[in-house]
C-alpha cells in the first residue's frame, strides 16, 4: 500500500507509517470530529462511478465536478466543511485534522475549509482527498501555497512540484497538487492501497488524476483580477519556473516587514536570489528600508536608487541565509543576494550591485 502524508511531497508505506503512528500519539480532544471520511469500499472490477457522489455544501457545490477521466465524487463519501457557514468550526478542523499546521493556515488567514474525495473507477484502488482552503485574502492564499509548494526547498531541483497549468499557479508533486487561484489554495493528495505498484507506477496513476482534477477545480473558483503588487514588481526574467516564495508579513523572518515576493534565479552556471516590496506609499518603502539598514553588519551603498543598503539576510523560507544587496526606488524595494542552494556558482557583490543598479534604473526611468 503506498500512501501520502499530509507534509508535501512524501511518499510514506505502510510499515512506515504503522511505526510512524506508534511513536507518536496525540491527546484526545473531548470532541472529536474526523475530516476524513469513512473509508472508501472499492470493489475491484466494479465501476465505482456508475452513480457520481454530489456535494452537499450549496457554497462549494459548484467547484467540484462529479465527473473527471478516471474517477468521480464518492458515492458513499460526504462534504466536510470548516470554518464559515459550515458544518463544523475551525476549532474541530484544529484539533482533528491539521496535524499540528492550523496556526499555520490560521496565519495566513484561513477562514472556510471544505473537504470531499474522488475515487477511481473500475475498481483501481485510488482515491483523491481534496481540500479547498479559502483565506481572508489573495495574499493569504498565495503565501500558504508557496509554503506548500516551495518552502524551503529547491524549486530547480528535478524533484521539486511542476506546474500543471491550473488555477493562477498549481504544482504537481508525487501524489500531491496544488492550485492557487484568488483566495483560494486547493490540495489534492491521492492514495493506493494497491500494494502491487512500484513507486513510479503509483506517480503515474496519481498525475493520471491529480492534473485533470486540479485543473477542473481551478477552473470552477471565482477569480480574482487584483494583482499583488510585490509579486507583480519581481524580475520575471531568468526566474526559474516555480520558484517564488510569498510572505503576505514578516519576510525573511523580520517583524513587521513586507509584503515580500521572493524569487529563485539562473542565468547561465549563476544562480541568485532576488526580492521585491511593493508599497503604495514610500513612507512605508521607507520604513521597511530601516528595517534592513540596522539589521546587525548592515553597510550602506551609494548611487542605487534612492538609498542602497547590503546586509545578511535569512533566506525567506529558504535553506540558511543570503548576502543582498538592497534598494528603494519611491515606494519600492529590490534586493539581490546569493543562492545558499548553489554557493560555489552564485553572484559576488560587485554582480549583484551592478545588477540592482540596472534594476534600479530601469524601475526610476518607466514613465
Amino acid at each position: 500500500m503506498v500512501r501520502l502524508s499530509r507534509s508535501p511531497l512524501v511518499v510514506v508505506f505502510a510499515l512506515a507509517a504503522a511505526s510512524f503512528a506508534m511513536g507518536c500519539k496525540k491527546s484526545e480532544p473531548k470532541e472529536v470530529v474526523s475530516l476524513a471520511p469513512p473509508e472508501s469500499e472499492v470493489t475491484p472490477g466494479v465501476d465505482a462511478c456508475a452513480t457520481p457522489g454530489a456535494v452537499d455544501d450549496p457554497m462549494s457545490a459548484a467547484f467540484f465536478p462529479a465527473v473527471v477521466p478516471g474517477a468521480c465524487l464518492d458515492p458513499k463519501g460526504d462534504t466536510r466543511t470548516f470554518g464559515e457557514r459550515a458544518k463544523s468550526t475551525l476549532e474541530e478542523l484544529c484539533t482533528t485534522a491539521f496535524d499540528g499546521e492550523c496556526e499555520v493556515y490560521r496565519g495566513f488567514g484561513v477562514k472556510r475549509v471544505v473537504g470531499v474525495r474522488y475515487v477511481e473507477n473500475l475498481g483501481k484502488q485510488g482515491t483523491v482527498e481534496v481540500y479547498v482552503n479559502q483565506f481572508a485574502t489573495s495574499a493569504g492564499a498565495l503565501g500558504m501555497f508557496t509554503k506548500r509548494v516551495v518552502g524551503e526547498s529547491d524549486p530547480s531541483d528535478a524533484q521539486a512540484p511542476k506546474s500543471f497549468g491550473a488555477g493562477e499557479r498549481s504544482g504537481l508533486g508525487t501524489g500531491r497538487g496544488y492550485v492557487w487561484k484568488g483566495s483560494y489554495l486547493v490540495e489534492l493528495t491521492y492514495t493506493n492501497d494497491d500494494g502491487t505498484l512500484t513507486q513510479d507506477a503509483f506517480k503515474a496513476a496519481a498525475d493520471a488524476l491529480l492534473a485533470p482534477l486540479g485543473k477542473a477545480i481551478g477552473a470552477n473558483l471565482p477569480a480574482d483580477a487584483t494583482p499583488i503588487p510585490s509579486v507583480s514588481a519581481l524580475p520575471v526574467g531568468s526566474l526559474v519556473p516555480g520558484g517564488v516564495n510569498f510572505f503576505p508579513t514578516d519576510g525573511f523572518r523580520i517583524p513587521h516587514l513586507g509584503p515580500v515576493a521572493e524569487g529563485f534565479y539562473r542565468d547561465g552556471a549563476k544562480r541568485f536570489r532576488m526580492f521585491a516590496i511593493a508599497r503604495t506609499d514610500a513612507n512605508d518603502a521607507k520604513a521597511d528600508m530601516r528595517l534592513f539598514k540596522t539589521r546587525p553588519k548592515a553597510k550602506p551603498e551609494s548611487g542605487i536608487g534612492d538609498e542602497a543598503v547590503s546586509v545578511e539576510l535569512n533566506g525567506g523560507q529558504g535553506a540558511g541565509g543570503s548576502s543582498y544587496v538592497v534598494a528603494r526606488m519611491g515606494s519600492t524595494i529590490l534586493g539581490v543576494g546569493t543562492e545558499p542552494f548553489a554557493s560555489d556558482a552564485t553572484l559576488d557583490d560587485a554582480a549583484r550591485k551592478t545588477r540592482l543598479t540596472g534594476l534600479a534604473q530601469s524601475l526610476t526611468h518607466k514613465p
